[in-house]
């Protein structure tokens, strides 16, 4: 669910036939607990955003000028973590300047929105992306550009960007949650519903950064499987450098 407006509209005939809603990370607009939903499930997005900091911070030393880019839409989830990053960075890394921030809507305009901000601010030494598929337009403009200094720090794993990092290209730090367990927290909050046991309203799941050197294990963590064989070949090469 995205909307919480529209995502109302579409759960309310569930729940008014008896359905034990839960839900992952978004609250529909109106409803209650108890009445309306059994719990929410979600990451700690605030963990994700010092996650995210931290690992800035370690690809340029702890100092120096980072583009950033947000989620300019009005969504709980990309909101809190791009605002995490922010505050983290700010308390924690006096050394570190934003030098500029953009917004972005449409996952498709990643690499334009970073051409322009490594043209417009050629001193940064890192971009932050809201999410991986952002971060993959991201990581295409600074090949483009030849930036290979420039570091790309992002959220959630995905196939193209484990391939850069475990390359030793652009990519230097994700921060992942842990899908496998959000979904095994998800049906046991729905199982005690049904068995009417007492759910609580609110639960996180714990989320991890990932570089290059935990890469493998880490996508295992989260996902319960091995990487991308392409991955695997990259690593495995690397380490017998």
């Amino acid at each position: 669910m995205v909307d919480p407006v529209s995502g109302a509209a579409a759960f309310k005939p569930a729940v008014e036939q008896g359905a034990e809603l839960v839900l992952i990370s978004n609250l529909p607009s109106g409803f209650e607990h108890g009445k309306d939903y059994a719990g929410i499930v979600t990451d700690d997005l605030f963990d994700m955003g010092r996650i995210a900091a931290d690992l800035i911070a370690d690809a340029i030393g702890g100092e120096g000028e980072i583009g950033f880019l947000y989620h300019e839409a009005n969504y709980y989830v990309t909101n809190q973590r791009d605002q995490a990053v922010l505050t983290h960075l700010e308390k924690n890394y006096p050394n570190i300047k934003v030098k500029v921030k953009r917004g972005i809507a449409n996952a498709n305009d990643g690499e334009m929105v970073a051409s322009a901000m490594m043209m417009q601010n050629p001193t940064i030494k890192a971009i932050y992306a809201p999410w991986d598929s952002i971060a993959e337009g991201v990581v295409a403009a600074t090949r483009a550009a030849g930036r290979k200094d420039i570091k790309v720090i992002t959220m959630d794993l995905g196939a193209a960007n484990a391939l850069d990092m475990a390359k030793g290209r652009n990519v230097a730090g994700v921060v992942t949650d842990l899908p496998y367990d959000l979904g095994q927290t998800l049906a046991n909050m729905g199982a005690l519903a049904v068995l009417d046991v007492d759910t609580p309203p609110f639960v996180t799941v714990s989320a991890t950064g990932v570089t290059q050197e935990n890469l493998a294990q880490a996508w295992q963590d989260a996902l319960r499987r091995q990487p991308p064989e392409a991955v695997i070949k990259a690593l495995n090469k690397l380490a017998t450098k």
